[in-house]
């Protein structure tokens, strides 16, 4: 399921996306960065993670949970 929206080139979501977004408290963040920037931005702070086993996925989702700070990642992203 999707846990954010994230569009790249300072593209906005049309307003039933945005009303679905909002529903179902899907966060987006909207960006004048092309794509390649934001991924190579967030794979130098979040790490490059390859998760193959189902167990090590269920647990950088629960380390996410209690140490993701979004309004630090935002800053860092320069959002």
């Amino acid at each position: 399921s999707t846990k954010c929206l994230i569009l790249t080139g300072g593209l906005h979501a049309d307003e039933n996306i945005v009303n679905i977004a909002k529903s179902k408290e899907i966060p987006i963040i909207v960006t004048s960065l092309d794509t390649f920037s934001v991924v190579d931005r967030i794979q130098n702070i979040m790490g490059k993670a390859i998760l193959k086993e189902k167990d090590k996925a269920l647990k950088f989702k629960e380390i996410l949970a209690k140490e993701f700070d979004m309004e630090s990642f935002l800053k860092e992203l320069n959002l």
